[in-house]
């Protein structure tokens, strides 16, 4: 079993599951005494290519593609008696990321092990030879991100002594249902209105209101919630921006979202409301706003409507966010899980 993202045209599994010795230990797998386990090598990425259900001429793009991500890198195979790859994982410290964060982080890009010998405890062996180099590259804890419906993924890391960082569910806001939500209208005493850059000082008091909610329970991938974040934000071409406004003070700002339009879809970045102004539509409005204006043609004046994008969302550690989006009739099309051990 394997599983895993598709990035940059190549498919990376996260794991393929093996299992612990009877005592607990991490040595050699249990019946498969022929193994011989050692570093990747270059005439290795072909066979690891097959190993992964692709086209051998693949190998090499995966060796670029991970030279590209990790610095440094590092890669274990087991290898049968007839010389064949069987299994195989490569894990590595993501490239930015080795010095900017307070802790050094190992991430398990996949590990992945033929059917046949699989709970054999091949992929628990091939683990320890990445655990074993921690040391070696200054690392203090392992990350690995795992698919929602893997089970047997999330036992094998949770047998390795992982535990959940952080739940991912993405979710997708289809043409249909987008088209009931374009219809909601805020309540009568808030306004919905295109949000420019020149407004956001504006929304200083709302934007410390949800950044304090946000330490605690953050749900977005923005890397700030500041005036300079979002200003950048809606100065890159293609973003969609409303605001929420309270009808009889237009420097009262309630609620705010930002999407993004793309070829095919729109991609929503953030949608907020102040916590005295919710379970009141608001939310709702905002999202109907976005969906609307994403439709509209592009290079047009004015804007004419068309047809409406599907609208994709992505929240983090779902509940009670998730919620809003169900009622609203998204769906949810993926869950990923991040596990993180120490070392």
């Amino acid at each position: 079993m394997c599983v895993g993202d598709e990035r940059a045209g190549v498919n990376e599994p996260t794991m393929s599951a093996g299992r612990r010795g009877d005592d607990g230990s991490v040595g050699l797998p249990v019946g498969v005494p022929d193994l011989e386990f050692r570093t990747v090598d270059r005439k290795d990425w072909p066979e690891i290519a097959r190993l992964l259900g692709q086209d051998a001429t693949h190998g090499f793009r995966l060796e670029r593609h991970i030279e590209a991500t990790y610095d440094p890198f590092m890669g274990f195979v087991a290898v049968s008696g007839d010389s064949s790859v069987c299994g195989a994982i490569v894990a590595g410290i993501a490239r930015g990321t080795g010095t900017s964060r307070p802790t050094r982080a190992l991430r398990v890009a996949w590990i992945g092990v033929a059917p046949e010998l699989r709970r054999r405890g091949v992929a628990r062996e091939l683990f320890a030879r990445v655990h074993g180099e921690c040391v070696v590259v200054g690392a203090t804890s392992i990350e690995v991100t795992v698919d929602g419906g893997e089970a047997e993924a999330m036992s094998f890391f949770r047998a390795q002594q992982f535990e959940i960082e952080r739940q991912t569910m993405d979710m997708v806001l289809s043409p249909d249902r987008g088209q009931h939500v374009a219809s909601i209208h805020a309540p009568e005493t808030v306004e919905i209105r295109a949000l420019h850059a020149t407004e956001i000082g504006v929304l200083t008091g709302l934007l410390i209101h949800l950044a304090v909610e946000r330490a605690v329970d953050p749900h977005d991938d923005l890397e700030a919630l500041t005036p300079t974040a979002i200003t950048a934000i809606l100065r890159r071409p293609g973003t969609v921006a409303y605001g929420a406004w309270e009808r009889d003070d237009p420097t009262s700002p309630v609620g705010f979202v930002i999407a993004v339009r793309r070829a095919d879809e729109g991609v929503l970045r953030f949608i907020g409301v102040h916590q005295d102004t919710r379970r009141l539509g608001v939310g709702r409005a905002l999202l109907g706003a976005v969906v609307s204006a994403l439709g509209a043609a592009v290079g047009t004046a004015p804007s004419l409507p068309g047809p409406l994008r599907p609208i994709a969302i992505r929240i983090h550690d779902p509940e009670p966010v998730q919620v809003f989006f169900r009622k609203v009739g998204a769906e949810i099309a993926r869950v990923r899980i991040d596990l993180i051990r120490g070392t």
